[in-house]
C-alpha cells in the first residue's frame, strides 16, 4: 500500500486554502479554527482576501478585527503557492476529512491544528501510539531508561511519538528504531528546516524505517520558542 493512499482529495481548492491557513494563523489560533469550521477553508480565505482588497469595509462573517489584522498582514498568494510547490517535492499535507487525519486530535477542540504537513509514511498514524517526551538535559540513566521503554513498546507494535529534541525525545526515537519499530517526530518549524540540525541523520533514519515527520507549520517556518509549546499539544493529540 502506498503511503498516499491515505490521502483522498477533500477538494483541491479547499486543500490549498487549508495549507494557506496554516501560514495565516499561528498554532492554537482558536478564532481561525472556529471560522474554518463554520464556513470552510476556501470560503474563509475568500473572505479574508476581501478584507485585504477592501480594508475600509467590514466583511460580514469575519472574526473580530484584532484577528483579521493579524491574518491580513500575512496574506500572500505567492507565498501560499510556494508552500504548495515545496511540499510537493518533499512530502504532503493532511487535513480534517482525510482518511489519515488522526481522529484523536479533534479532542483538542478549538486548539486543533488547521492541518498537518508531513514527510514519510502516514500508516504511522494508525494503530497504537504512545508519546514519550522529557528533558533535553537528560541524565545517562534517563536516556537508558527511555530507550529501554521505547524499545519494549515498539517491539509490541506500538508507535512512539516524540518531538525530535535532544535528551529524552531523541532517546525515545532511537529506542523505537532499535526495535525496528515506527516512530513519529513532531516539529516546531517547517519540515524543510529540521531542528535540531544535529539530528538530521536521526530524522532520515525515522523516514527510512517507515516513520513520519509532522508539523503544523508550513515549509520555511523557523522553530521559534512558542512553536515548541504549541507542538506539544499535537504530540499529545495524535497519541493515545
Amino acid at each position: 500500500m502506498e503511503q498516499n493512499e491515505y490521502v483522498q482529495p477533500v477538494g483541491e481548492r479547499e486543500r490549498a486554502a487549508a495549507m494557506a491557513w496554516t501560514r495565516l494563523a499561528e498554532g492554537e489560533d482558536s478564532a481561525a479554527v472556529r471560522l474554518v469550521k463554520e464556513v470552510g477553508y476556501a470560503r474563509a480565505l475568500d473572505m479574508l482576501e476581501e478584507a485585504v482588497t477592501r480594508p475600509d469595509d467590514d466583511v460580514v462573517g469575519l472574526a473580530e478585527s484584532s484577528h483579521v489584522a493579524r491574518w491580513t498582514s500575512r496574506f500572500n498568494r505567492d507565498q501560499f503557492a510556494a508552500d504548495r510547490e515545496k511540499i510537493e517535492s518533499i512530502g504532503g499535507f493532511i487535513m480534517p476529512g482525510d482518511p489519515a487525519w488522526p481522529e484523536d486530535i479533534e479532542y483538542l477542540g478549538d486548539q486543533s491544528p488547521l492541518g498537518l504537513w508531513y514527510r514519510g509514511d502516514l500508516r504511522a498514524l494508525t494503530g497504537a501510539r504512545i508519546a514519550i517526551v522529557g528533558s533535553r538535559a537528560a541524565t545517562p540513566y534517563g536516556v537508558t531508561v527511555t530507550q529501554d521503554l521505547a524499545w519494549e513498546l515498539a517491539d509490541a507494535q506500538v508507535t512512539i511519538v516524540s518531538g525530535g529534541a535532544f535528551g529524552v525525545d531523541a532517546a525515545a526515537h532511537r529506542g523505537a528504531l532499535a526495535a525496528d519499530g515506527r516512530t513519529v517526530a513532531v516539529f516546531a518549524g517547517g519540515l524543510d528546516r529540521p531542528y535540531p540540525a544535529a539530528h538530521t541523520r536521526l530524522f532520515r533514519e525515522i523516514l527510512e524505517a517507515g516513520g513520519l515527520l509532522l508539523s503544523e507549520n508550513p515549509p520555511g517556518s523557523t522553530s521559534l520558542r512558542h512553536r515548541f509549546l504549541g507542538r506539544n499539544r499535537i504530540i499529545a493529540g495524535i497519541s493515545q
